[in-house]
């Protein structure tokens, strides 16, 4: 995550992709300014298993996503960014602050 700060602001778009593996990593990756967000493992498993469960998978993203939206008050994704970040640990002593 920490790269995506570096990156936002640049002007062209920002994919985040590698280590986003549920909803709730997706919504720290668009609230930190990405505009994409790119799996591809979390949904690799779930897929050899079945469509059922690849469903089940993608259905606990969108919820999970959903959590995120209700509990820092964004009514949409793109909102997101909008919300303060709150930044701790290793990742605020890496940007300085």
């Amino acid at each position: 995550m920490t790269s995506l700060i570096e990156v936002a602001g640049t002007g062209g778009p920002i994919i985040a992709t590698g280590g986003i593996r549920n909803g709730i990593d997706m919504a720290k990756a668009i609230a930190l300014g990405a505009d994409l967000c790119g799996v591809a493992l979390p949904l690799i498993r779930p897929a050899m298993q079945g469509e059922d469960e690849l469903f089940r998978t993608v259905t606990a993203f969108a919820d999970e996503l959903r959590v995120a939206l209700f509990l820092s008050g964004a009514r949409n994704p793109g909102a997101l960014r909008e919300k303060q970040p709150y930044i701790t640990g290793r990742t605020r002593q890496m940007l300085g602050k």
